[in-house]
């Protein structure tokens, strides 16, 4: 993808810090698209292992474009090439919104459900993987 302009700027903000500027990225995010992904590339003058120290897999990010937040979650980890004295390193980092935990989780019990609403069903696995959330729901549709 091609970014050209201020407005289209893409940068990352890793654990509340300072926003990297990134060269290139890709993204997927949508309504049957879950979670949402990112990988960015972004060359470094600090050295890379010193980044990766510093945020981890599993830092919290914010992905903005234009200066607007595209979407929030945390690392999956890096990728590092170049940076052997003759280019500079290249860092690739990937990441997940806040529905990864749900999609990585597993369930040790089955469980069966009848006559349910889909909050019912929603409700205990949203219990089991995150520690806190807001469920919103609506039977205006119904």
């Amino acid at each position: 993808m091609a970014i050209h302009g201020e407005d289209s700027k893409v940068e990352i903000i890793l654990d509340g810090s300072e926003p990297f500027v990134v060269e290139t990225y890709t993204g997927s995010m949508g309504v049957l698209t879950q979670p949402a992904a990112f990988m960015v590339q972004m060359g470094s003058k600090q050295v890379p292992k010193t980044l990766m120290k510093r945020y981890p897999s599993g830092t919290s990010f914010e992905l903005r474009v234009g200066g607007h937040t595209q979407f929030v979650g945390r690392t999956d980890g890096w990728n590092v090439s170049g940076g052997d004295g003759s280019a500079p390193a290249t860092l690739q980092l990937r990441g997940r919104d806040q529905m990864a935990p749900l999609i990585d989780a597993t369930f040790a019990n089955a469980k069966s459900y009848s006559d349910s609403t889909f909050k019912e069903l929603t409700r205990p696995v949203l219990d089991e993987v995150y520690l806190a959330y807001t469920l919103v729901t609506s039977d205006e549709a119904n």
